[in-house]
């Protein structure tokens, strides 16, 4: 799963934009659809050249990479990054000595780390792992225990930290910070944590029916205040903007904020799989059976989404690159 990567700045959302050409990157997005497929198509143009492709094993994440130049794919016993044709260009081995249960990754919102986590022997062995881009090892570091199914652990990364969440034997929640230098408790919760996501330099958590902003500063380090009044099970950011998804409402709501200053919110009944901002400027939703996109420039006055024309049978991660061929950008004229 990606956490949102963009190349976006505020002025972009909050502008209002008459009759601008706008340039933009040639970008395609990859889903993993299933365990062993992964499709490469055209973010403008879906049906145009699209590529699939047949992993040997089974794929457990995606993020962008490199600043977008790569989609790093993980398996249980590697990482591999791929071009926007979904060749592999290099492979990320496990550190020597180490046998890896891989089951999520993570990359910051820069394309400069790559965060993993690995849950063997029944889980009673978790680690998370920091790597460059390039596959240099930054940390190996073992969790403490007691260990959870990886199903409920939810992680992000900004710089050389990794802040994991994860359940308590007392039902509650409890937020890690994992360095080179050992593993932390930042804070507990009385409440189980859904989600959580780094943005900026700021690591938000949803719990209790709000998307809240963790207070490093304070000491101990505590709750602020909520930014959004929700029950998000999903978060996303792309250092900007922070999406939620609610799948509590009736229809299913994707909320996109900056600050609390601008959100909107946008109707969305499946369930969200994974979510991608991509240079173009547009919020991609990947549900089990399609792909949807909303834009994000007129947001605020029309946040409403499209559903692309992709086939897509059992979606899981989505991840956005720069294609490689094109070298020229498109335009995209805003009218008033």
């Amino acid at each position: 799963m990606k956490r949102i990567l963009a190349l976006m700045t505020l002025p972009l959302l909050l502008a209002a934009c008459t009759g601008t050409v706008e340039e933009l990157p040639s970008i395609r997005l990859v889903i993993a659809d299933g365990a062993r497929t992964l499709r490469s198509v055209n973010s403008q143009s879906p049906s145009t050249s699209p590529v699939t492709v047949t992993t040997t094993s089974d794929v457990v994440g995606l993020t962008s990479a490199q600043s977008g130049t790569r989609v790093a794919v993980a398996f249980p016993d590697r990482v591999e990054l791929r071009d926007a044709n979904l060749v592999v260009a290099s492979t990320i081995a496990a550190p020597s000595g180490f046998t890896p249960c891989f089951s999520g990754l993570r990359g910051d919102e820069n394309g400069s780390r790559l965060a993993l986590l690995s849950s063997c022997t029944n889980n009673t062995q978790q680690n998370v792992l920091l790597y460059s881009p390039n596959g240099d090892l930054i940390f190996n570091q073992q969790l403490p225990l007691p260990s959870y199914d990886p199903s409920t652990i939810r992680f992000d990364v900004s710089a050389d930290a990794v802040f994991l969440a994860r359940p308590t034997i007392s039902g509650g929640g409890e937020v890690l910070r994992v360095t080179a230098t050992g593993t932390t408790t930042l804070l507990t919760t009385p409440s189980p944590i859904e989600d959580l996501v780094v943005r900026g330099a700021t690591v938000f958590v949803s719990t209790s029916g709000s998307v809240t902003p963790i207070n490093a500063a304070a000491s101990p380090p505590a709750l602020g205040t909520p930014l959004l009044t929700l029950d998000a099970e999903r978060l996303f950011s792309n250092g900007n903007l922070l999406v939620a998804f609610d799948a509590d409402t009736s229809n299913g709501t994707v909320s996109v904020t900056n600050d609390g200053a601008v959100t909107a919110r946008v109707p969305f009944t499946p369930a969200l799989q994974d979510a991608t901002v991509a240079p173009d400027s547009y919020l991609y939703l990947l549900q089990r059976t399609g792909l949807a996109r909303v834009d994000v420039v007129r947001l605020v006055e029309s946040p409403t989404r499209n559903y692309l024309g992709v086939n897509v049978t059992d979606g899981r991660f989505l991840a956005w690159i720069v294609s490689d061929a094109a070298t020229a950008s498109a335009s995209r004229t805003i009218e008033p």
